[in-house]
């Protein structure tokens, strides 16, 4: 699951609005009293509904899903991404603070943007800039030989 899709039905009341958090910003959504409204926001954001305090609020909720295949990636990124995992690997580390010279580094940790349980954490999974990214890095390594190891699940 990537996201979910709330969509509410007109009717009139008070409450029960939507609160979703992103990026350390909350955002609030009323439902319309005359029309359909419809709200979709990543799985991994925080989420809750106040109370209703008069009428009645009626939603239909949907788990998003998505299946992806190998995005098409340009050359010019590509090349560029390879290049610097080539730096990356083959420049040695700078000594910190004097201490002693230190060979390149033997990985490259990227960390994510979005939040994933141990599950649903795989390459076909990744949501939006992650997928992006993951997908480039991963062409990248593949153009320059590298190994990579794959998100799984323990």
């Amino acid at each position: 699951m990537v996201g979910t899709l709330v969509l509410s039905l007109p009717s009139a009341h008070t409450g029960g609005e939507l609160v979703i958090g992103h990026a350390g910003q909350s955002r609030t959504y009323r439902a319309s009293k005359t029309e359909l409204s419809l709200v979709a926001f990543y799985a991994d954001c925080p989420h809750e509904v106040t109370p209703v305090r008069s009428g009645y609020r009626v939603t239909l909720t949907f788990n998003l899903l998505a299946e992806r295949g190998a995005p098409e990636q340009e050359s010019g990124p590509l090349d560029d991404m390879a290049h610097c995992l080539e730096q990356h690997f083959d420049a040695p580390a700078r000594p910190r603070y004097g201490g002693r010279h230190l060979d390149p580094p033997r990985r490259l940790v990227y960390l994510l943007d979005h939040e994933y349980t141990q599950r649903a954490l795989g390459w076909d999974r990744l949501k939006g800039a992650d997928a992006e990214r993951a997908a480039l890095l991963r062409a990248a390594a593949d153009q320059g030989g590298a190994r990579r190891y794959s998100p799984s699940p323990r």
